[in-house]
């Protein structure tokens, strides 16, 4: 069969999915990112982007699509971008600063604090820093700062645990908090945007929870191969045993996603029921799977955020038994699923040395690699 011929298969397959389950991807939009830098991060702001790239003297500079650029101190490392927010860090002997950048058309000056080395932080996905007095949150307390890193508030946890996992919820605009102790007694602390507690709930699951997804209707915790939701009164609604080995979970809009080692399952989050299953390996054609001896493993997992909500998957896929070298380009396939499980939208992407970087909004996603960026609608 010619290539002319399996194209015109794909476009009548896509159309046919389109007619049948009212869902249509297509990309409209594609920027190619500028090669004469020696690109290390490229990041999307709202219709912008921005490289971080070397400054031929040792040193990094941020490169704005537009051409604007701002030279960064030596030893600065971009450590997280989210939305329009740079954090980076400059180590020291004593201390390490953190400093975050606002962008728009152009790089702001950057707000700053200092940190000890035993301090740790993590940046929420609306700009807020929680810091830790140790290593990964598990302190003795922590303090929040806003998106300007101006100090909020300090808090101590429940328990002798510190606090396991912090995140926020975009739908609720909310922060939640899990501290633990060891009677495996869980904490679950919620703040407002103004830094009060709104809601304090003590839950046994009998296990310690190390991962926390909120959405409009309560919270999705995971730990220790258990599976569980708790609505916003507090209440543990329903709980399974399930092992996530990447700890892969979506959730939006009445979907909850989740990989296990080798399928792709689809549940309803408020009840635990299971929709639909779908075998990794059935990604692809299993001639081709057995043909190369080839193993799809899972990149990255996530959902739209609108009302016609979309499972996206990225996938890598490798020979089995194989070893990478430091310089070889991904293989790579993304994939998107309605929430009856059936696919609308397959693509196999060029091969680049970075990891595909994948942005999900609320009726679409955006696909960064080496070359280019890429935004895709469903309609």
């Amino acid at each position: 069969m010619n290539t002319v011929v399996k194209i015109r298969i794909m476009l009548l397959f896509l159309l046919l999915n389109s007619f049948l389950y009212g869902q249509q991807v297509e990309r409209i939009e594609v920027k190619d990112i500028d090669k004469s830098f020696n690109s290390q991060k490229v990041f999307t702001v709202s219709s912008d982007y921005f490289q971080n790239s070397d400054d031929g003297h040792g040193g990094s500079r941020i490169i704005s699509s537009s051409g604007h650029h701002y030279d960064l101190s030596s030893g600065e490392k971009i450590v997280e971008t989210i939305g329009g927010k740079i954090l980076t860090t400059t180590p020291s002997q004593q201390s390490t600063a953190v400093r975050m950048y606002s962008l728009n058309r152009e790089i702001s000056n950057a707000a700053e604090i200092e940190l000890l080395h035993k301090e740790s932080f993590k940046i929420l996905e609306n700009g807020w820093v929680i810091v830790s007095d140790e290593y990964a949150l598990f302190g003795r307390s922590v303090k929040i700062y806003s998106n300007n890193l101006v100090h909020q508030k300090i808090l101590k946890p429940f328990g002798e645990y510190g606090f396991e996992h912090a995140e926020y919820s975009g739908n609720s605009k909310r922060i939640i908090l899990l501290s633990s102790n060891s009677e495996k007694v869980t904490m679950i602390t919620v703040l407002d945007l103004d830094m009060n507690v709104i809601r304090e709930c003590k839950m046994s699951f009998n296990y310690v929870p190390s991962l926390i997804k909120s959405f409009q209707e309560g919270f999705i915790v995971y730990g220790q191969s258990n599976l569980s939701y708790i609505n916003n009164d507090g209440d543990l609604i329903w709980s399974k045993k399930i092992l996530l080995p990447r700890k892969d979970i979506a959730v939006s809009h009445g979907i909850l996603s989740v990989i296990t080692g080798d399928e792709l399952v689809c549940l309803n989050p408020l009840s635990g029921e299971i929709n639909w299953v779908k075998p990794i390996k059935s990604f692809y054609p299993q001639e081709k799977i057995n043909a190369e001896n080839l193993y799809p493993r899972p990149i990255q997992l996530k959902t739209t955020k609108g009302g016609n909500p979309t499972i996206v998957v990225v996938m890598g896929i490798a020979k089995k038994g194989t070893l990478l070298p430091r310089h070889t380009k991904y293989n790579s396939q993304i994939f998107a699923f309605n929430d009856k499980g059936h696919s609308v939208f397959s693509k196999e992407l060029a091969p680049t040395l970075a990891r595909i970087q994948l942005k999900v909004g609320l009726d679409g996603f955006v696909l960064i690699d080496d070359e280019k960026i890429e935004r895709y609608e469903i309609r």
